[in-house]
């Protein structure tokens, strides 16, 4: 896909560091191509600059702004750039990305995170829905080391492993689906938790990056971050570890 739309996102450089202000302009850019697989509703690919990496490579035009900190633009991501999280800075979409599924409906987050020396070992990705209601959220993050990972939904929550190596080591890829009905983890393409105990009912409050709703910030590198309104099968999910 091309998209050529209108942004009101402006970079600027403030000693040596690329960042945002509020000042806005509109002008015409055209988007790299991206084919998205069926049902994506949102992705950063993170690629281009810092002003590029803000934008949604979907028609929605999902844009982010910067909640908290400073992201720096990385030409050095899994695939073309990425963006650097230094334990401050927050990413968000505001108003709620509409699309994104809310309430019990299925659903992939799919992102590539490579950690900091230093980075807290609960430090988060993405957490989206609302913040203190068993079920109402949906967040990604560390879990006590840097080779576990965690899916906690407020109170209903799974775990999983890295099938080797852990997110100082290089870059690792995270999936985490729900079908409606069963809820799985793949770390690195291979899936490592299944669990049906829960069912989730996901609000539409907050949307994060560089860290949860409620847990502590990232400080590290997160690139390719997608989600999709369906829950992709065991041969996409390895696609896109590919």
């Amino acid at each position: 896909y091309v998209y050529t739309r209108r942004w009101n996102t402006v970079a600027v450089i403030t000693d040596g560091t690329a960042c945002l202000n509020n000042v806005s302009f509109a002008s015409d850019v055209p988007h790299a191509s991206y084919a998205h697989p069926a049902g994506t509703t949102i992705h950063f690919p993170f690629d281009g600059s810092l002003a590029a990496a803000l934008r949604d490579a979907t028609t929605n035009e999902y844009d982010l702004s910067v909640k908290s900190g400073r992201p720096v633009y990385s030409a050095e991501g899994r695939s073309g750039g990425c963006l650097y999280f230094d334990g401050s800075t927050v990413l968000e979409v505001t108003p709620f990305p509409e699309l994104v599924p809310t309430g019990n409906a299925p659903y992939t987050v799919s992102l590539w995170a490579k950690a900091a020396e230093g980075c807290n070992t609960h430090g988060g990705w993405i957490g989206y829905g609302k913040s203190g209601v068993n079920g109402g959220a949906n967040n990604f993050r560390l879990n006590g080391n840097y080779a576990k990972i965690w899916n906690y939904w407020h109170g209903r929550d799974a775990g999983a492993e890295l099938p080797s190596g852990n997110f100082t080591d290089g870059w690792h890829h995270v999936v985490g689906t729900y079908d409606g009905t069963t809820r799985r983890i793949y770390c690195d393409g291979v899936l490592k938790t299944t669990d049906s105990s829960y069912t989730p009912d996901f609000g539409n409050e907050q949307f994060l990056i560089g860290k949860t709703l409620n847990d502590v910030n990232f400080t590290g590198w997160i690139d390719d971050l997608l989600i999709a309104t369906r829950a992709f099968t065991d041969v996409e999910v390895a696609a896109l570890y590919q």
